[in-house]
C-alpha cells in the first residue's frame, strides 16, 4: 500500500507540473518530483519511459528538468546497474533530441548519458536483431557527437572524449581471458551474420575515434582537453590490452609543443597527468617490452619540467624587477599629488588625507628633514599594507648608491657610539633624496630633548661622547673586522678633537653634563644573575619549541612536490647541533638543592660545576616529540639528528663519556611503532639511512610480528636487517628462528616461510637455519626430569592447560615440576595438579613435550625444509625412536601434510620406507598410510613387498594397504600376519581387518558383479573364496594365535553377505577333511549353528559322525565343543551320539545331562526291533549319572568293550559294533 501511495504521489506531481498554469507552479512541482526521485528511486524507474517521450514537444524548463533526471538516473549511483541497463533502451531518442538542439544547452549531459548507456544498448542490439531502428538512432547520435567533438565548446568536447572511450572499448575485441567474456561487452559478442551489426565496420570506427583522440593529444593547445585524452587513453590501455602498445608508443613521444605560449601551470598540469598515466601503466603491468622507452620518456619529461620551472622563475624575477623599477615613477607621481594636497589651508586635513604610497613618501621625506619639525607626526604608519612597505624598502635599498649606503651605515654606527652626525661632504643644500632620507630615517635613533631644542633655536649642539664603561655591547660590532674597528676608533678620536678644539666655549649645561659623564668612567655593571637549572631548561625548551614549530610550518608551506621537512635547513642544523655538541662541557652554576642532576665538581674559583648534558636531553626530548607528531614527513630531520649523534658518539667513546645514539634511536622507534600501518615501509626507509642499528631496535621490530595486522611489516624488517645489515644479521636471524618455533600457528608459519627461502642455494644463512632445525629435532627427544616420558594423565592435564592458559613461561619451573611430582606421589587431588603453570618449551628444555601442539612447534620447520633438503627427514626418522610416546604420536600426526604434498611417488619417501631405522616403524607406517590414501603406485607396492620379505620385524599394518593388490598366492602368504593387528584389541583395527576381508574375498556366486566400486579392481581368480579364508584362518591359528584367530573368525561371521550358510557348510566340510583338526573347528561349527539354524541337520548328521571317526574325544578342547554342538543340534545329533563308544557316550550324558531323556526316547522309538540292544543302552544311559568322572574313558582312548555294564558286569554289547537305528548316522 505504501508503494502504491508513493507512485500516486509521483504521478500526481508529474500531472500537476504538466497542467500548471504558470511557470512558478511548474517549477515547484518539478523540484518536488526530482527530490522524490532522489529519495525513492523506484518511482524513477516507473516514470522515466514516459518522461523521455515528452522531450520533443517540451518547453525549455521541462527539457532542462528531464535532462537533470536523466543525469540522476544514469550518471549517478541512484539506480542499481541492473535498473540502469533495463532503462537504457528508452534513452536514444531523447539524447538525439538534446544533441540536435541548436543552442547546445543540454548537449554535455546528453553525451554523458549516452556514454553511460552505450554498453547496455550495444548488448541489447547484439542479442535482439529487432532493435534495428534503435541502432540507427545510436548511429546518428555518434555522428552528432563526432561533429561536436570538432566544433563544439570545450565542456562538450570533454564529454565527447568520454563517450569516445566507451565506443572504442565496446567496439574492439576483448582480451583472451575467458572469465571476462560474459561480463565484458565487446564486438566479440556480435553473432555471425547479424542483421545490422558488422564487426569489421565497428572496429574500423573505433580505430578512427582512437586516432582522433591520439591526434588531439599532439595538436590541441587546450590543457583540459589534453588531460582528458590522456586519462581516456590510460583507461583504454587497461581495459583493452591490445591497444596498450599503440597508446604507449604514442605517449612516449609526446611533448608540450602544442601548448607553447600557455601559462606554466597549464603545461605543468599536462605533464603531471602524463606522469600519472605512466605510473598507471607500471602499476597494472601494461608496460611490457616498452618499459625502457617509458623510463626514457620520464627522464626527458623531468628535464622538460625542470627547464620550464627555471624559465618560469626567471620570468617572475624579471617581472618583479620591472615592478621595482616602475615604483620610482609611481613615487614621482605621488609627490605631485602630495604638493597639491599641501596647498590645502589645513595641515591636519592634509595629513589625514594622506594614505598609501603618498603617505609613505611624505613620511620618509619628513623624517629626513632634521632642521624643521615633522609635519607628519600624526601620520599612522600602521595603515600601510605590508606588501607596500616591503616594496618601498626594497625600492629604496636598490635606488641608493653603494657609497651613499656605506655612509649611512657609518653615520648609524657613529650615533650608536655617541658621536655627532657629520653631514656628508658632497651633500648639496636643500632636502636630501628620498632614498637617502628613507635610509637615514630607518637607521637613525630618535632625537634627544637637547637636539630638539637646538633644532628649534636654529643652531647645532655638539654631542658629547659617553664613556665606554657600562654601555651595552653593540650587536653590530660583533660583525666588524679588526681593521674596521681601528678605523672607527680613529674616526671617533678625530671627532672628539674637533669638538673640543680651542676657541670653542662650553656652556654651563654642557660642562655639567661632561662632569657627570666623567664620573662614570670607572663604573662597572654587576654581572648578570645566572639562571637556575630549572629556568635554563625552561628557556631552552621554549626556544627550541618555537624553532621546531616555525621550521615545520615553513617547510610544510613551501614544499610543492615533497611533504618532507628539509633536513639541511639552518634551524634544523642549529637545534640538532645544540643538542649533540652544545652542552658537552660543564659550567659554573649556583647549585641549588635538587638541581644537580649531572656530573658535578668544583672550578678553580671554588664555584660548583654543573653538567649541562641534561639540557641536551631536554632538546632531544623535544626533537623526539617533534618527530612523533608527523614522522613520515620529518624523516630527513630524524636521519640528520641521529647521524649527528652517531658521529659525536665516536668522540664520546674516546673520552669515556656516555653515548646517546643507542639511547635515543630506540626511543624514536618506540614512538613510531604505534603509528605503523600494514605494509608501511616508512620506518624501514628511515632505518636504512642510519649508520648502525643496536640490537634493541631489532627486538622492537620483531615485536611487530606479534601483531596480526602488522605482522608483514615486522617480518619484512627482520628480513631486510638480516640481508643488508651484517652487524645485526645474527640478531635478526635469531629472532626469525625463534619465531619459527612460536606457539602461534600464523606467526610460526610466516617465520618459516621467511627463512625457508634462504635454504637450498648454499647462501650465507643456510647453515644457521639448518642448525636451528636440528636443534628443534633434538628438542623432540627430550624426556622428563626423571628421564621418563609423561604418563597419559599428565599429558591430558598438560593439554588442557595448554588450551586454556596462554602464558609463555613461568618462574621457578623446576621447583614447580618437583612439587607436582611430589604431589602425585602422595596422592594429591587432580585439581591441585591442574594448577601447574604452563612452561615454555622453547626456553625450558627440562621437560618433555606434552601435546601435539607443542610437537608441531618444533617439527614444522624440519618438515618444511625437507622439501628442499630431503636429508632432513633422515634426521627426523633417526630421532624418532628416542622420542616419548606423546611426541611420536604428534610427529606421526603432523607428517601427514608433508607426505601429501610430496606425493606417493617421491623418491625420498620410498627410500625411507626401505631403510627406516629400527624403532621407527610407527613413523614409517604413518608415511606409508598417507602415501596409499589416493592410490597405490606400483613403486609403492613393490617397496612394501620387498620390505615385508626382507625384514621380519615389520609392523603388520604395512600389509593392509597392499594386500588387495597382491596375487592370490601372496594373499595366502601375507594375510595371516596381517590378521595379527587384532592383538591390539582396538576397535579401529577390527574395522580395518573387516574391510581387508571384504577387499580380498570374492562375493558368492549370487553376488558376482556387485563388488563396490570403492574396492580395488582385480580378477576374481586373484581373490580368495570365503570358505578359503576360513580355512586359511584355521590352518594358521598357531601362527596368528588362538584368541586372535577366534576374533578374526567372529569378524567373518559378522559379514553375512559374504559368509552365507552354504559358504559355512563348505568351509566346515573342507576343514573336517584336514588331517589335523583345527583347535577352533568346533567353535566355528557351534557359531555356524547359532548363526544359521538351517545348518543344524548338516552338522548333526554329517560333521559329527565324521568327527567320531577322527576320534575327537582324544583332544579335550574339541571334545568339549563336540558335546556342546551335539546338545545344540539335538535331536538330530542323537543318531551320531549312538555311534560313540560306550565310555564316550556315558561321558556325553554326564557332561550334558539334558540329553539323557532325549537319548532314551530316541532308543525307544528307533530300537523296537532289537530290544536287547535297546535295553543295554538304556541301562548304560541310566547308569551314566552315577558314574564317576574317573570312570570315563574320555581322553584315554577307551573302547566300548571295556565299559562296565549294569550290576558291575560286562556290557550287553559284544564287540564294538554300535547300535544302528533306522540307518541314521550314515
Amino acid at each position: 500500500m505504501a508503494e502504491a501511495s508513493n507512485n500516486q504521489d509521483a504521478l500526481g506531481l508529474l500531472s500537476a507540473a504538466l497542467n500548471a498554469q504558470d511557470g512558478a507552479s511548474e517549477s515547484r512541482h518539478l523540484t518536488q518530483l526530482y527530490t522524490l526521485f532522489q529519495t525513492q528511486p523506484g518511482n524513477l524507474a516507473i516514470l522515466l519511459p514516459s518522461l523521455v517521450s515528452l522531450v520533443p514537444r517540451a518547453k525549455e524548463a521541462l527539457k532542462r528538468w528531464i535532462a537533470d533526471v536523466l543525469d540522476l538516473a544514469f550518471c549517478r549511483a541512484t539506480l542499481s546497474s541492473e535498473g540502469r541497463n533495463a532503462l537504457a533502451i528508452h534513452t536514444p531518442d531523447a539524447v538525439l533530441a538534446f544533441l540536435n538542439d541548436s543552442q547546445l544547452i543540454h548537449a554535455k549531459k546528453a553525451i554523458q548519458v549516452f556514454a553511460s548507456t552505450y554498453t547496455p544498448l550495444f548488448r541489447q542490439c547484439c542479442n535482439d536483431p529487432s532493435y534495428h531502428k534503435t541502432w540507427q538512432t545510436i548511429e546518428r547520435i555518434k555522428e552528432r557527437i563526432a561533429y561536436l567533438f570538432e566544433q563544439g565548446p570545450q565542456g562538450v568536447k570533454v564529454a565527447a572524449i568520454k563517450a569516445f572511450q566507451k565506443i572504442i572499448q565496446v567496439q574492439t575485441r576483448a582480451g583472451a581471458d575467458p572469465r571476462s567474456r560474459n561480463v565484458d561487452v565487446s564486438v566479440s559478442m556480435v553473432p555471425n551474420h547479424h542483421g545490422f551489426l558488422q564487426p569489421a565496420a565497428l572496429e574500423g570506427e573505433a580505430n578512427r575515434l582512437l586516432t582522433s583522440v591520439v591526434t588531439l593529444v599532439f595538436t590541441s593547445g587546450n590543457c583540459d582537453l589534453i588531460m582528458a585524452c590522456l586519462n581516456t587513453l590510460s583507461l583504454l590501455a587497461k581495459a583493452r590490452p591490445p591497444l596498450s602498445k599503440i597508446v604507449i608508443e604514442a605517449l612516449v613521444s609526446w611533448t608540450p609543443a602544442a601548448l607553447a605560449g600557455q601559462p606554466y601551470t597549464h603545461i605543468r598540469n599536462a605533464e603531471k597527468t602524463l606522469r600519472l598515466v605512466f605510473a598507471h601503466f607500471e602499476r597494472h603491468n601494461l608496460t611490457g617490452p616498452h618499459r625502457p622507452q617509458i623510463q626514457e620518456a620520464l627522464q626527458a619529461q623531468r628535464q622538460r619540467m625542470e627547464a620550464a620551472a627555471r624559465a618560469d622563475w626567471e620570468r617572475k624575477e624579471a617581472e618583479a624587477k620591472r615592478k621595482r623599477e616602475n615604483i620610482d615613477q609611481e613615487i614621482e607621481q605621488s609627490e605631485k599629488r602630495q604638493r597639491m594636497a599641501a596647498a590645502e589651508p589645513s595641515s591636519s586635513d592634509a595629513s589625514s588625507s594622506l594614505s598609501g604610497i603618498e603617505g609613505a613618501h611624505a613620511f620618509c621625506r619628513a623624517a629626513a628633514e632634521d632642521t624643521r619639525p615633522n609635519p607628519l607626526a600624526v601620520f599612522d604608519a600602521t595603515t600601510l599594507q605590508l606588501p607596500l612597505v616591503i616594496d618601498l624598502i626594497m625600492a629604496n635599498l636598490t635606488a641608493v648608491p653603494d657609497e651613499e649606503l656605506q655612509r649611512a651605515i657609518e653615520r648609524t654606527r657613529s650615533r650608536l657610539h655617541g658621536m655627532p652626525q657629520a653631514p656628508p661632504p658632497s651633500m648639496p643644500p636643500g632636502p636630501p633624496p628620498l632614498a637617502a632620507s628613507a635610509s637615514q630615517a630607518v637607521a637613525g635613533p630618535p632625537p634627544t630633548r637637547r637636539q630638539i631644542k637646538a633644532e628649534e633655536s636654529g643652531g647645532a649642539e655638539p654631542m658629547q661622547p659617553l664613556p665606554g664603561a657600562g654601555l651595552p655591547e653593540n650587536p653590530l660590532k660583533q660583525d666588524l673586522e679588526d681593521e674596521d674597528l681601528r678605523k672607527l676608533d680613529q674616526q671617533g678620536a678625530a671627532n672628539q678633537s674637533a669638538l673640543t678644539a680651542p676657541g670653542q666655549e662650553l656652556g654651563a649645561d654642557e660642562e655639567d653634563a661632561e662632569d657627570a659623564l666623567a664620573g662614570l668612567e670607572d663604573f662597572e655593571l654587576a654581572p648578570p644573575e645566572p639562571f637556575s637549572q630549572t629556568e635554563a631548561k625552561a628557556l631552552i625548551k621554549e626556544a627550541v619549541g618555537r624553532m621546531c614549530d616555525a621550521g615545520g610550518q615553513a617547510a610544510a608551506g613551501s614544499a610543492e612536490f615533497s611533504d618532507a621537512v628539509p633536513s639541511q635547513t639552518l634551524w634544523a642544523t642549529l637545534v640538532i647541533r645544540l643538542a649533540s655538541r652544545g652542552f658537552e662541557t660543564v659550567a659554573e652554576s649556583p647549585a641549588q638543592e635538587g638541581e644537580n642532576d649531572g656530573e658535578s665538581g668544583s672550578s678553580s674559583s671554588g664555584k660548583p660545576l654543573i653538567s649541562l648534558r641534561s639540557h641536551a636531553n631536554v632538546i632531544r626530548q623535544q626533537m623526539l616529540d617533534f618527530l612523533s607528531a608527523d614522522f613520515s614527513r620529518r624523516i630527513p630531520f630524524a636521519i640528520q639528528w641521529l647521524s649527528e649523534e652517531w658521529f659525536c658518539d665516536v668522540s664520546r667513546r674516546k673520552r669515556g663519556q656516555e653515548t646517546s645514539y643507542n639511547v635515543w634511536l630506540p626511543k624514536v622507534v618506540k614512538s613510531v611503532l604505534p603509528h605503523i600501518e600494514e605494509k608501511d615501509r616508512t620506518l624501514f626507509h628511515f632505518l636504512a639511512e642510519l649508520p648502525s642499528l643496536p640490537d634493541e631496535v631489532v627486538d622492537l621490530v620483531a615485536g611487530l610480528c606479534h601483531d596480526k595486522e602488522r605482522m608483514a611489516v615486522g617480518f619484512m624488517g627482520l628480513r631486510e636487517f638480516a640481508v643488508s645489515r651484517p652487524p645485526i644479521r645474527e640478531r635478526a636471524l635469531k629472532q626469525l628462528l625463534d619465531l619459527s618455533r612460536n606457539a602461534d600457528n600464523g606467526l610460526r608459519q610466516t617465520a618459516i616461510k621467511t627463512v625457508r627461502g634462504w635454504v637450498g642455494g648454499g647462501g650465507p644463512f643456510e647453515a644457521a637455519v639448518l642448525e636451528s632445525a636440528r636443534e628443534s629435532i633434538k628438542r623432540l627427544t627430550v624426556k622428563g626430569e626423571n628421564g621418563k616420558a609423561p604418563d597419559t594423565d599428565t599429558t591430558q592435564k598438560s593439554s588442557a592447560v595448554a588450551d586454556t592458559n596462554k602464558v609463555n613461561g613461568a618462574a621457578n619451573v623446576a621447583d614447580g615440576d618437583k612439587g607436582i611430582q611430589e604431589g602425585e606421589g602422595e596422592g594429591e587431588g587432580e585439581g591441585e595438579e591442574g594448577e601447574r603453570p604452563q612452561r615454555d618449551p622453547t626456553k625450558d628444555w627440562s621437560f618433555a613435550l606434552e601435546n601435539a601442539s607443542q610437537v608441531l612447534q618444533f617439527v614444522e620447520m624440519p618438515f618444511v625444509l625437507s622439501v628442499k633438503i630431503p636429508s632432513m627427514l633422515d634426521e627426523v626418522f633417526a630421532a624418532y625412536p628416542a622420542m616419548s610416546t606423546v611426541v611420536q604420536k604428534g610427529v606421526e600426526q603432523h607428517i601427514a601434510a608433508l607426505v601429501r604434498s610430496l606425493g606417493p611417488s617421491n623418491p625420498k619417501l620410498l627410500d625411507l620406507l626401505k631403510t627406516f631405522p629400527r624403532g621407527a616403524d610407527g613413523l614409517a607406517l604413518s608415511v606409508f598410510t598417507v602415501m596409499a590414501e589416493k592410490g597405490r603406485t606400483q613403486a609403492l607396492l613393490t617397496t612394501v613387498k620387498n620390505l615385508v620379505s626382507d625384514r621380519d620385524d615389520v609392523d603388520a599394518h604395512f600389509l593392509i594397504p597392499i594386500l588387495p593388490h597382491c596375487t592370490k598366492p601372496e594373499i595366502l602368504k601375507l594375510l595371516p600376519k596381517a590378521v595379527t593387528i587384532l592383538n591390539s584389541k582396538l576397535p579401529e583395527d577390527r574395522t580395518t581387518i573387516k574391510n581387508l576381508f571384504a577387499s580380498v574375498v570374492s562375493r558368492p556366486e549370487q553376488g558376482f558383479g556387485s563388488v563396490s566400486t570403492n574396492q580395488p579392481r582385480v580378477r576374481d581368480s586373484q581373490l580368495l573364496q570365503p570358505h578359503e579364508l576360513l580355512g586359511l584362518l584355521h590352518s594358521n591359528e598357531e601362527v596368528i594365535g588362538l584368541k586372535t584367530t577366534a576374533e578374526a573368525i567372529r569378524i567373518c561371521f559378522s559379514m553375512t553377505d559374504l559368509f552365507t550358510s552354504s559358504v559355512l557348510a563348505a568351509a566346515l566340510n573342507q576343514l573336517v577333511e584336514e588331517p589335523h583338526l583345527a583347535t577352533l573347528f568346533m567353535r566355528t561349527a557351534i557359531m555356524a549353528v547359532t548363526t544359521y539354524k538351517s545348518l543344524s541337520g548338516f552338522i548333526s548328521s554329517n560333521i559329527l559322525s565324521r568327527l567320531i571317526v577322527k576320534k575327537i574325544w582324544q583332544n579335550e578342547l574339541p571334545w568339549k565343543g563336540f558335546v556342546i554342538c551335539a546338545e545344540q543340534t539335538a535331536p538330530g545329533s542323537f543318531a551320531a551320539l549312538f555311534q560313540l563308544p560306550s565310555e564316550q557316550l556315558v561321558d556325553v550324558v554326564r557332561r550334558a545331562p539334558g540329553l539323557k531323556e532325549g537319548l532314551k526316547g530316541h532308543l525307544e522309538k528307533k530300537g523296537a526291533n532289537n530290544k536287547a540292544r535297546t535295553s543295554a543302552y538304556l541301562e548304560l544311559i541310566e547308569g551314566a549319572g552315577a558314574a564317576s568322572p574317573t570312570a570315563s574313558g574320555a581322553g584315554r582312548g577307551g573302547t566300548p568293550g571295556g565299559a562296565a555294564g549294569p550290576g558291575g558286569g560286562s556290557t550287553p554289547l559284544s564287540g564294538s559294533t554300535p547300535l544302528h537305528t533306522g540307518g541314521e548316522g550314515q
